[in-house]
């Protein structure tokens, strides 16, 4: 059996703000991704980390697209987009890799040097780093590491069709998170949450607005920003995807179900959190966020 996520059970998971924090309070974000046709991908993931409360964030981006990406996100630092660089790291908190990187040579060399000795933070692995990773062993994932693939990325990871995953969402998402040792996010109209020894989880959130480029970056961010605070995997999986999908309903509820940019959704994750600490939560937000 699965359970559908409420507002109370993502409340009671949230990180606690000190007033007397600093930015190293909350954690490190590290995103690794990025190509020349993929640009933003690793900008909208770490300005998602920096909403939901992560106090730094660090892009290892190609050379080449460094100058744009650092327009995008100035507040960001950067790394050169070789794994020996992101090795020499020691205090991440939390690493979101695949947002934008691309499905080259280099890209593919990059993946497998980084995961034969990744760092000793919980792992967010999206976008084409799934993709990658489809050929590779699961035994060398990250302990912890959260995965997020849309159906046609887990059809990749699993060797079954799409059709055949979306018969029985659940039942797949159980049995592949039990099987590869991770938190298994599995993507789409009411997104499955599994993990090993846990009951599945769904997310309350079916809405077309999400259906167009970045959104799933944003979420990506969204997790890497809360692991950072140091929410387990799951209860960040959990969280993010909450918030993320909440962000989503909010803003449809305002201007329907199509016409959204993945920025658009940026601004609204900080209300997203305050609404959902908050005991005296409008009617109207307690609605957006069922």
């Amino acid at each position: 059996m699965a359970y559908q996520v409420s507002i109370n059970d993502v409340r009671k998971r949230l990180p606690v703000r000190r007033a007397d924090a600093n930015k190293g309070t909350f954690g490190r974000v590290l995103v690794i991704g990025g190509s020349s046709n993929y640009i933003g991908a690793p900008a909208l993931a770490g300005i998602a980390a920096y909403r939901v409360g992560a106090g730094l964030v660090t892009l290892c981006v190609p050379s080449d697209v460094k100058p744009i990406v650092a327009g995008l996100c100035p507040e960001a630092t950067f790394l050169p987009f070789e794994a020996v660089e992101c090795h020499a790291q020691d205090n991440i908190s939390a690493v979101v890799i695949g947002p934008g990187l691309g499905q080259s040579d280099a890209a593919r060399r990059m993946l497998t040097e980084y995961l034969a000795e990744p760092l000793n933070a919980p792992h967010v692995i999206d976008a084409d780093a799934l993709n990658l990773l489809s050929p590779m062993d699961a035994p060398r994932l990250p302990a912890g590491t959260v995965l997020t693939p849309h159906p046609g990325e887990m059809s990749r990871l699993s060797g079954q069709s799409v059709s055949e995953l979306q018969a029985n969402r659940v039942l797949h998402a159980t049995y592949y998170a039990q099987m590869w040792s991770c938190i298994l996010l599995m993507k789409g109209a009411e997104t499955i949450i599994a993990a090993p020894s846990t009951t599945p989880a769904i997310l309350p959130f079916a809405n077309a607005a999400l259906a167009v480029a970045g959104t799933g970056d944003i979420l990506a961010g969204c997790i890497g920003g809360l692991l950072s605070q140091g929410l387990a995997p799951i209860d960040a999986a959990l969280c993010g995807s909450y918030v993320h999908g909440s962000a989503g309903q909010m803003w449809r509820e305002q201007y329907g179900d199509a016409g959204l940019l993945a920025s658009d959704l940026l601004l609204l994750l900080p209300s997203i959190l305050t609404a959902i600490k908050s005991s005296a939560a409008s009617s109207e937000n307690r609605a957006l966020l069922r």
